[in-house]
């Protein structure tokens, strides 16, 4: 049987319309990874040859094929992040061996060029460190994990090359291209007949909607990120290039097919975990299951959001549906790697099944590791999870957390443009999931004194910040000890660790008294007090869902020897470790496929009795009601001013990842364009760029970068132009078409916040601070400056209603009129001044 991608499925489909292109060229879908884990294989292949998919989503049944629309989008999105400096391709800068004819060299991979690609300019510092004439044509490649050489034809191929070597020194060859001229036009045959296909393929369906539903009688689970393919299944693999036609589908059972198939993934998912031996066999998927807490309801305003994307699609574009990952250093992936983080995770598992629905799915890991919430993250929204998401994920559970700020931190995503559903990831990091450390299991383990040390000492060792392939492998036993032979730095104890953890399982059991965990697991949550948990339900009355997850699952399972020997995959310092990002990546996943899928069967029953009309009316009335609604009054603690109707906060940051603006916006420019900082150093994530916290494919790839301006008192001032905000939704201004007279900007009462890259909150005080030319705030140690501040007490932190700090970096300069612009002056005192955020909130 041919893998499911050699199919193309033609499918009457109105009126959302899909068509996706799986056909050859098949040289470049290449297997790069096979696992076996309890009976269960899991493979990857390059993606590459799906760059040409076409997808199509026309409101009517006579559609017009477009091809590559989601891809080319994707382009431009990431050109323009990286004009923004948001990102830089991965592997520039590294460097890197080459071989040329037998001879090896080191050269480094250039940056982003003013013109052309990075590969182009890597070619050509191959040539010149080679000396290769002028008439010599070259072609770079490198050698996969099963030794097969891979031709790079574009950038992103480059960044898989020095991906493939990650925590190596990356080796490239240097290829003649008329050695590879016969390739190149195998590739270009296929292509054409491609086409060909597909022309016959538009011939033939005309006005009849289409729709390539990769269908096969292997139960598999597909998903397509980062220029991979994902694929679970029993049945192993089989090449071939036939094309199969399957007998077309009405809309309906399309859907239903569909939903079936997103069924056994789920179930799939399930069984990863069983057959590994870390769950029990047809345990229900308690473990998987237990991840979505819920709460007011199970996810209805998610189905509700779903249903209406699926049934609006538009003519040439997939709707589409984000999922913004807020979090700490734990959800951004340190300690592990960022591909291994569970909001990657989730987009792999999660891609495909949203896109044959209908719906381009985009889960961004926007986390920032030591950075709480409340020190700027609530107020930044806009700015770091996009304008635009659908749901927005909180992770803040090792940083104490009040019920006051959470709800703070929910009414502000609340009051985003679109209105999304807010998810609080509890437990997740400190030992959860999966290391025990997060029961009291753990220490009563810590007081048996002959037990402790060789407990600690026979875990497995762990991918130290570097990607090793698949997360998945780690389950299983055989592999994973291959994987701790094969590193020097692994004892031998740790080697044959799981074999001493069955051998002691009964003292261990006595030791740790498990058949506590459940009691205490109850306890905590009685306990446990959350804004989520206690007015989830008073906020639901009025149109707002915060749901709850929580990753401190593993309760009944992790004191068995399994979980005990794999403690450090879940869980590396406080830190969640692979497998931990891997389990609450499959309880996301879980979660959010069910809602896909109940989405699904709303517009599967609504084809059958020709009521899709009235569905798309119904819940885009529903849609228009939410995004509407006014926010209830607050519960515990709120913050009036970032809160709809009124204008969204305006941020300024050096920290990434971002999406909207850098603190080098609002200040002064040089003649050249460039940013003026006068004297005040530009200090750009000097500490993390040395640890490799940010793109460092050798050190964990993490996306978050911290930067700041800094100064002493040496480097004198510095000013930052605020520019006015918005006017609110709802004006208060009267209506010149009705007076007659001017319009005048409505005044707009919005808090002026600076925040310290350090998290002192002591330095800002001791600084000097002028707001539009007046001294507003005198430094404790400043003896030159004599007149008096127009405020008497000393700058202090933004403070909760229930009179908690709202973070211990970020200080409130005072109220202002966001509706004007401002000007804000600061100069450091006695000690060091770095500035990482300017807020109007």
């Amino acid at each position: 049987l041919a893998l499911p991608l050699h199919h193309n499925t033609l499918l009457p489909f109105p009126p959302v319309l899909l068509f996706q292109t799986l056909a050859p060229p098949y040289s470049r879908l290449r297997k790069t990874v096979t696992v076996a884990s309890g009976g269960t294989r899991l493979v990857r292949y390059s993606a590459a040859s799906l760059k040409d998919s076409s997808l199509l989503l026309p409101p009517s049944p006579t559609p017009t094929l477009s091809f590559g629309l989601a891809e080319e989008n994707a382009m431009k999105e990431r050109s323009a992040a990286a004009a923004r400096g948001a990102m830089e391709p991965v592997g520039t800068g590294e460097r890197v061996k080459v071989i040329w004819k037998g001879k090896t060299k080191k050269l480094e991979i250039p940056f982003r060029p003013e013109e052309g690609t990075v590969l182009g300019a890597f070619k050509a510092s191959i040539a010149s460190k080679f000396r290769l004439s002028d008439a010599t044509a070259i072609g770079v490649a490198y050698r996969d994990i099963d030794d097969d050489l891979v031709l790079i034809q574009d950038d992103e191929d480059l960044e898989d090359g020095v991906g493939e070597a990650a925590g190596l020194c990356p080796v490239f060859e240097a290829i003649p291209l008329d050695q590879i001229g016969q390739q190149k036009q195998e590739q270009q045959q296929q292509r054409r007949q491609q086409a060909a296909n597909l022309a016959e393929a538009n011939s033939a369906m005309q006005s009849r909607a289409i729709l390539a539903l990769a269908a096969t009688s292997m139960l598999v689970w597909l998903a397509i990120a980062s220029g991979e393919l994902r694929y679970y299944g029993g049945s192993g693999f089989s090449g071939g290039e036939e094309e199969v036609r399957p007998k077309p589908l009405s809309y309906p059972d399309a859907l239903q097919k569909l939903a079936k198939e997103i069924e056994q993934s789920q179930a799939d998912m399930c069984r990863v975990w069983e057959r590994a031996g870390a769950a029990p066999e047809g345990g229900d998927c308690a473990l998987i299951k237990r991840g979505w807490v819920g709460n007011a309801d199970n996810g209805s305003a998610i189905v509700d959001r779903l249903t209406l994307y699926i049934v609006q699609g538009r003519r040439g574009e997939l709707a589409n549906f984000t999922v913004a990952v807020m979090g700490s250093s734990t959800s951004a992936g340190h300690d592990s790697h960022l591909n291994y983080t569970y909001a990657v995770q989730a987009q792999q598992l999660m891609e495909e099944p949203f896109r044959l629905a209908g719906l381009r799915l985009d889960v961004r890991n926007q986390a920032m590791g030591g950075w709480d919430y409340r020190a700027g993250t609530m107020y930044c929204l806009d700015n770091l999870a996009g304008p635009d998401p659908d749901v927005v994920f909180w992770e803040w559970g090792c940083f104490s957390p009040t019920a006051c700020s959470e709800e703070v931190y929910a009414r502000a995503a609340f009051s985003m443009a679109r209105r999304p559903e807010v998810v609080f990831l509890e437990k997740f990091g400190g030992g959860a999931p999966g290391a025990m450390w997060h029961s009291l299991a753990y220490f009563r383990m810590q007081r048996n004194k002959s037990l402790i040390g060789p407990y600690m000492e026979h875990a497995s060792c762990f991918p130290k910040k570097a990607y090793v392939g698949p997360a998945e492998r780690f389950l299983d036993s055989a592999w994973l000890r291959a994987f701790n032979e094969d590193s020097s730095e692994c004892s031998a104890e740790r080697r044959d660790g799981e074999r001493w953890y069955r051998e002691h399982e009964e003292s261990l059991h006595t030791a740790t008294s498990p058949g506590l965990a459940e009691k205490e697991q109850k306890n905590w949550e009685d306990k446990h007090e959350s804004f989520a948990k206690g007015h989830a339900k008073y906020y639901k009355t009025y149109g707002f869902q915060a749901y709850r997850m929580t990753a401190g699952t593993t309760y009944d399972l992790d004191h068995k020897p399994w979980w005990m020997y794999r403690m450090s995959l879940f869980r590396v310092v406080h830190h969640a470790g692979v497998l931990g990002h891997l389990l609450t990546g499959h309880q996301v996943s879980y979660a959010f496929l069910g809602f896909l899928n109940e989405a699904l069967g709303r517009v599967e029953r609504a084809a059958r009795n020709n009521t899709l009309d009235q569905l798309k009316k119904k819940m885009a009335g529903k849609f228009e009601v939410k995004m509407k609604a006014q926010l209830p009054a607050k519960k515990l603690c709120g913050y009036p001013s970032m809160e709809y109707p009124r204008a969204r906060p305006l941020c300024y940051t050096t920290f990434l990842p971002r999406l909207g603006p850098g603190l080098n916006v609002i200040l002064p420019k040089l003649k050249n364009g460039s940013t003026d900082y006068g004297k005040w150093h530009n200090d750009f994530a000097e500490d993390h760029q040395k640890t490799g916290f940010f793109r460092n494919p050798k050190n964990g790839d993490y996306k978050d970068k911290k930067g700041d301006v800094s100064a002493t008192r040496e480097n004198g001032w510095i000013r930052f132009r605020i520019p006015a905000r918005e006017a609110p939704s709802n004006k208060t201004a009267e209506d010149p078409a009705a007076s007659g007279k001017a319009a005048t900007p409505a005044f707009i009462e919005a808090s002026l916040i600076v925040c310290h890259g350090r998290g002192d909150l002591a330095n800002i005080r001791d600084a000097d601070l002028k707001v539009d030319g007046k001294l507003w705030y005198l430094g404790t140690s400043t003896k030159d400056i004599k007149d008096a501040p127009l405020k008497s007490r000393p700058i202090g932190p933004v403070l909760g209603d229930d009179g908690s700090e709202f973070g211990r970096a970020c200080a409130l300069v005072g109220t202002v009129d966001a509706s004007k612009s401002h000007t804000l002056s600061m100069r450091a005192g006695e000690q060091k001044l770095q500035i990482s955020h300017v807020i109007l909130a």
